[in-house]
């Protein structure tokens, strides 16, 4: 998932960060540090996992050797080397398929792997048509030229892994209400709430596509796209009105139709297909489209309560709880939410205030108040503290390790639902040892339920007691058990009763996958799915079904009060919350369902089934053929859980050292005098990514110059460490001197620089505290400038120790942080060289609401100072408006260039002193552009305005308020985004005080340029 976006970074960060780099893998943002890895290696896998998750990593290896021969030949190509495969049970970052490192990444938690590694694998496995002679990180030539909506839409075609209940109840949502995503913005997935509704669309539209054109001409699609994106072919697309684009073009020659013609079509089938299903009166239908922020307390009774979440809500008695904040205050309160026919409103007079802890998880029945706080610890690691009181007066008592999910308030027990890992737990703890003073002992808790993956448990609901509070206590516990299968889930629905901590399946022998249970009155009604959609079924204590309810609307939790049913549904990026009775259902007596499956689950079940053949069996607007239906459930219930089979075993082993090659790419970068030409490498890395070995090699084409960089990076312990050995050109500003004529001449200097440079940096989760510091050992040879000049300048060997560090603080909604650079040349290690140089600096970001605008304030100062005998002559520049100067060792987002040549704006001053205060105001002129250009999807335009004041001088002086520089401008800034990277252009208008105006362009990449 975020595919190309987490391998371009992988790159830039390989060849620009090898100082910074995160590892294990890039997405996974920790270090290996104490975390302990074991192995498990087939002829195809290696696959690497957390030794707490051992079950979790046979499962993963199961699913992937499993369906391996099942992908080659839906593929029509096989993979000629082992697989890496990296798992994290301790972050929960996106899982990508790594194009330049060849290798799966999988961010689990611990608790997931079929349908998520088959969705990556599916990745890999086109990756492969797309090979060329740069091998794997050859892709980069052709991926940017293929739709997102098709990256991601193949793999959950294949793989399902947000769920078929889930696709296609989205794809119905659209069609029934006729709110489809544009086709362009299906062109950006990943930024955002719209990745799962653009995720579910996708892979809706990629089924359509291919099981109604011939699913198994997948692998012709794939080659003839390849073709199409050689760069003999990237000419022609530039070409105004051929209305060419490789991906069309390979559609084209598959359908005979292009990517938004196929769209058009798909939407057109899938609202027909849902009307004619006629599953009832959609909860929204006939309601007013009036939206109560989550953030934000309405006055008046709306239609709908849009909700964040549903794990907030608390049914006590007849009424509806939830906690939000509330602007005026910025803080928390309960509210009660009141129904109004078909709707929810907020009722602003009953709330009160409470403990940040309460916008988690909570108990608040009568006078008891117990809330869950989370955290993360200095590695990584989910930390609750469970603590005890009233408004704002709390008390912390213990802490658990995981997340909890829910906690209930027994008889007797405070419990609750933990996840740790592997491991789902439901925990208790008497009240009187909670509520009292004495310390709590781990002995006082007890976890009378236990399962681990590839079992899992979740909540689905909760029985009372008493239907009054403040007595009402939880009498039973409803949960859904689902076990993973290499043929599928099997599920059962559990009763656990609180005080005598047993759990007593129900009977559900009509299937279905548990959602929600809601005790409505005095009916039980399950919230279940079936392979497309969700529905109430009506049982009796026992569990038998004594009737069923449809209904169109996208349904994914149910509570009941003794005189209301509320159901959360989704659409497209909002969930909202019904108040309602069963009268906008249509009842249907007690059935058999199918539960949500996917073409590779299919074929599972029958491995010599043709890709086409099980898109085809899994057609969401078909009943599921019952030839297959019988034999399939059979299977499924008799078959081991999956991280026991299949029946052969790979033996886990602690995990090696395991070295290679992974790519060299050419590459074209800038120094003093042109244009460089040569390559990046990773000539060395291991499997898992701890050691990094990187060479870059380029040549300058004018200045005949070899820029050498090889740095060797690991990150297997707490502290990052880097050792580099360069050959570089660095800048040493600009001598203006008078020649022999007269004239006024200003040139360029620049050191050639050979040396080695060791660095550690490390980050301290618990202060937020980024450190770096190493040392430098270099050669400064002169390489530009006159020769004369030169020896008057400083330069030889030098040994530099350097330091840096910076904090960010979150203050409310508002962004506060600082940075302190250090680099000492001290004279007890140095004979040419003896100097200090120190930087500041603050940054302060302030959003503000202006006439309905979420507009954006930035105010910072900086401050360096350059002290020493002998000191090179570059010591502190300031310009304006910042620029990319060649061997500065700037970044891309520095990059701001006039438009008519050099002006004030970039002009530099020097100095052995500079300062700058800079404030800069953004607005977004329009915040939804939704408009494809080729192949970049144009999200927003925004305005920014902007003021510079500042100077360097020379510590001697003693500057005045009038020698500093005034400057402002003023900038258009179209932000748009290519497979989740954001990319930055624009222009602007500005002017040094006093001097003419200048046009100047701006660029960068996942972060706006800042002035």
């Amino acid at each position: 998932m975020n595919v190309f976006r987490n391998c371009l970074l992988t790159i830039l960060t390989l060849l620009f960060c090898a100082s910074e780099a995160l590892a294990l893998p890039i997405g996974f943002g920790r270090n290996q540090r104490e975390l302990e890895y074991d192995e498990l290696i087939s002829p195809n896998f290696a696959l690497y996992f957390d030794r707490r998750t051992p079950q979790e990593g046979q499962a993963v290896m199961n699913s992937l050797e499993t369906v391996r021969p099942v992908m080659e030949r839906w593929f029509a190509i096989r993979r000629e080397n082992i697989l890496p495969v990296i798992m994290s049970a301790t972050t929960s970052n996106a899982s990508f398929a790594n194009f330049v490192t060849d290798a799966l990444e999988l961010q689990t938690m611990g608790r997931g792997g079929r349908d998520l590694a088959w969705h990556e694998f599916t990745h890999n496995m086109m990756y492969r048509h797309f090979d060329n002679i740069f091998g794997p990180v050859g892709n980069i030539l052709h991926l940017p030229w293929l739709p997102a909506w098709w990256l991601e839409g193949l793999a959950e075609a294949t793989s399902n892994s947000i769920g078929s209940d889930q696709i296609f109840s989205v794809e119905r949502t659209a069609a029934l209400s006729g709110r489809w995503p544009s086709y362009a913005k299906l062109h950006s997935l990943y930024n955002g709430d719209f990745s799962y509704t653009g995720y579910a669309i996708s892979g809706g539209l990629v089924s359509y596509i291919l099981r109604t054109y011939n699913g198994d001409k997948l692998p012709q699609v794939l080659g003839d796209f390849f073709d199409y994106t050689m760069p003999w072919w990237w000419p022609w697309t530039f070409v105004p009105f051929n209305d060419f684009m490789p991906f069309d073009g390979a559609l084209v020659d598959f359908t005979g139709k292009t990517g938004e013609q196929l769209y058009e079509e798909y939407k057109r089938a899938a609202t027909a297909h849902w009307r004619k299903a006629n599953l009832g009166k959609s909860l929204r239908e006939g309601i007013r489209d009036e939206q109560e922020r989550r953030k934000k307390g309405p006055t008046k009774a709306g239609s709908q309560y849009l909700v964040s979440s549903s794990s907030a809500l608390q049914a006590r008695g007849d009424s509806l709880y939830n906690v939000i904040y509330f602007d005026d205050d910025d803080r928390i309160y309960e509210v009660e939410l009141k129904s109004k026919e078909n709707s929810v409103r907020f009722d602003r007079v009953k709330h009160r205030l409470m403990p940040d802890e309460a916008l988690t998880t909570r108990i608040t029945y009568g006078p008891i108040d117990v809330f869950v706080h989370r955290e993360t610890d200095s590695e990584r690691e989910s930390i609750n503290t469970i603590s005890v009181g009233r408004g704002e007066s709390v008390r912390p008592r213990f802490k658990r390790q995981g997340y909890i999910r829910r906690l209930f308030l027994s008889q007797n027990n405070v419990l609750w639902l933990e996840a740790n890992r592997e491991a789902t737990r439901l925990c208790h703890i008497p009240q009187r040892v909670l509520f009292g003073k004495a310390k709590i002992q781990s002995d006082d808790i007890r976890c009378s339920f236990t399962v681990r993956y590839p079992t899992t448990v979740s909540f689905m609901g909760e029985k009372f007691s008493q239907a009054t509070p403040p007595k009402q206590r939880v009498s039973e516990i409803w949960l859904s058990e689902t076990t993973e299968t290499i043929y599928g889930d099997r599920y059962r629905i559990l009763k656990y009763d609180p005080e005598t901590h047993q759990a007593k399946a129900i009977s559900h022998q009509l299937r279905g996958k548990p959602i929600s249970a809601a005790f409505y009155g005095k009916k039980t009604l399950l919230l279940l799915s079936d392979r497309t959609t969700q529905f109430l079924r009506e049982i009796t204590p026992g569990g038998r079904c004594l009737q069923e309810y449809t209904n169109p609307s996208h349904m994914i939790h149910a509570l009941g009060t003794p005189s209301r049913l509320y159901l959360v549904t989704v659409d497209r990026t909002q969930r909202w919350i019904y108040g309602t009775d069963l009268s906008r259902f249509k009842s249907r007596s007690c059935q058999i369902v199918d539960e949500p499956r996917s073409p590779l689950l299919f074929a599972m079940h029958y491995p010599k089934a043709s890709f086409d053949q099980a898109l085809k069996a899994n057609h969401p607007w078909h009943t599921f053929p019952t030839k297959f239906y019988g034999p399939m459930v059979a299977r499924l219930n008799k078959t081991d859980a999956l991280h026991q089979y299949p029946s052969r075993e790979f033996q886990i082993q602690e995990a090696s050292w395991r070295g290679r090659p992974v790519f060299a790419f050419p590459w074209i970068g800038a120094d003093a005098k042109g244009y460089q030409f040569g390559m990046v490498s990773v000539p060395l890395m291991d499997h898992m990514q701890n050691e990094t070995l990187t060479f870059t090699a380029l040549y300058g084409l004018y200045s005949n110059y070899p820029n050498l960089q090889l740095d060797l990076t690991t990150t297997r312990f707490k502290t990052t460490l880097t050792a580099s050995v360069f050959r570089r050109q660095a800048w040493n500003g600009s001598v203006s001197y008078t020649a022999e004529n007269d004239e006024t001449v200003s040139e360029l200097f620049y050191f050639d620089e050979r040396g080695v440079e060791l660095t550690a940096s490390r980050y301290l989760y618990d202060l937020g505290l980024s450190l770096q510091w190493g040392i430098t050992a270099k050669d400064r040879l002169p390489y530009i400038g006159d020769s004369a000049i030169w020896d008057l300048l400083a330069h030889g060997y030098v040994n530099e120790i350097f330091l840096t560090f910076g904090q960010a603080w979150a203050l409310g909604s508002n962004r506060l942080s600082y940075s302190v650079a250090s680099r000492v040349a001290p004279e007890e290690i140095n004979d040419n060289f003896k100097y200090d140089k120190l930087t500041v600096g603050t940054s302060f970001n302030v959003p503000i609401s202006l006439f309905g605008m979420s507009t954006n304030q930035n105010y910072g100062i900086t401050y360096g100072r350059t002290r020493g005998k002998r000191r090179p002559y570059l010591r502190e520049v300031y310009r304006p408006l910042r620029t990319f100067v060649p061997g500065t060792g700037g970044g891309f987002n520095e990059i701001n260039v006039g438009l008519l040549g050099p002006g004030f704006l970039t002009s530099a001053t020097y100095g052995d002193t500079q300062a700058r205060f800079k404030w800069a105001w953004s607005f977004p002129l329009i915040r939804h552009l939704e408009t494809l250009i080729h192949i970049f999807y144009l999200e927003r335009l925004d305005f920014t305005a902007f003021f510079n004041y500042g100077n360097a001088w020379d510590q001697q002086e003693s500057p005045t308020v009038d020698d500093f520089i005034k400057a402002h401008g003023y900038n258009l800034d179209l932000q748009s985004d290519i497979k989740g990277v954001t990319v930055n252009v624009g222009v602007g208008a500005g002017q040094v005080f006093e001097q003419d105006w200048e046009m100047y362009f701006l660029f960068g990449f996942d972060a706006l340029i800042n002035p």
